[in-house]
């Protein structure tokens, strides 16, 4: 069966009311058209992956890599049928009217998304979700309210329908970008798993170092540093929710489980160094605004180079106290 083919007939289904049979088609045609699972190869199911050039997988030859990039092309438009149906079920339910007619279309929308969650295809989670969250539907993802209206004023659903196992997955999913660092601290706090919260906020505080290992719990993470740009009062903020997670961990299910003695300590000391680092930086920058305002440079005229040193990162009690020294 063709592409246009497919396409068509979901169209029918749709126009037919058959939920089902709109999103489990091209799902099923997803998998069939790449038995050999092919797709998973090219790269992280998502708009940036049909940005790489098939020629750059030049340790498979460039055929193989042109062969590649069709499979994943084929599947991603199977899942964009599968994601058209979905859309198109909840518009017929803001246009329904009488009452009969509304709780049919519920149905409908209900079935349809219900199918497409209990898929065990973790490609289509994970594009999914970054429709999910391309679309603003972010609180839906983390199961955080009832209903959940996006800007566009369609989507919405029972949130029972979002227990899926691939969630927490795909937030850790390389290359790791600050969005999606956000919604998998604020996932685990939903689901009272403080400590885990907490660790994703401290690295979030670090970045842009890279860390490939985070301790406790284990959980391997690869940060791409060039997408995560965070001020030092976002630093400080972040280190701010780690402390009060780790804190609240204790009272969670997991408490009995794994301790946050240490970890909350070492996170404790980074947020006071963090404060004195953000002072002077204040203070520092408040002199420059007027030394700039005087057509004078602040590193030309005193020779010291630390205003951007505290703008760049979180530094150590050492670092702190150098540049403090430096600057009196």
């Amino acid at each position: 069966m063709s592409l246009d083919k497919l396409r068509e007939i979901a169209a029918d289904f749709r126009t037919l009311g058959w939920a089902q049979g709109a999103v489990e088609l091209p799902l099923q045609c997803a998998l069939a058209w790449d038995g050999e699972n092919l797709a998973a190869e090219w790269g992280p199911p998502g708009p940036s992956s049909a940005e790489i050039p098939a020629s750059s997988l030049v340790f498979r030859g460039r055929d193989q890599g042109t062969q590649l990039r069709s499979v994943w092309e084929r599947r991603m438009q199977c899942y964009d049928l599968v994601l058209e149906s979905l859309k198109a079920f909840d518009e017929l339910v803001q246009k329904a009217t009488a009452g009969h007619e509304v709780r049919e279309r519920v149905a409908e929308r209900d079935e349809a998304f219900g199918v497409a969650l209990s898929s065990a295809d973790r490609m289509w989670h994970s594009r999914l979700y970054d429709w999910m969250i391309e679309k603003g539907l972010t609180d839906a993802l983390l199961q955080v309210c009832d209903v959940k209206q996006c800007s566009e004023g369609v989507l919405r659903w029972q949130l029972g329908q979002l227990k899926t196992p691939f969630v927490e997955e795909h937030l850790q999913q390389e290359p790791i970008v600050r969005k999606r660092l956000d919604l998998l601290w604020e996932y685990y706090v939903k689901h009272e798993m403080f400590l885990r919260a907490a660790v994703v906020l401290c690295r979030l505080a670090e970045t842009p170092e890279c860390v490939s290992l985070i301790s406790p719990p284990r959980i391997e993470l690869t940060y791409a540093s060039d997408s995560l740009p965070i001020t030092l009062r976002e630093r400080e903020e972040y280190l701010t929710w780690s402390v009060a997670n780790a804190r609240g961990h204790a009272g969670s299910p997991f408490g009995h489980t794994e301790s946050a003695v240490g970890f909350l300590t070492d996170v404790e000391e980074k947020l006071e160094v963090a404060k004195v680092q953000r002072q002077l930086l204040d203070e520092v920058g408040q002199l420059v605004v007027r030394l700039q305002e005087a057509g004078i440079d602040l590193n030309t005229q005193s020779g010291w180079s630390g205003y951007d040193r505290l703008q760049d990162g979180l530094l150590s009690v050492s670092e702190v106290c150098s540049l403090t020294y430096a600057w009196a």
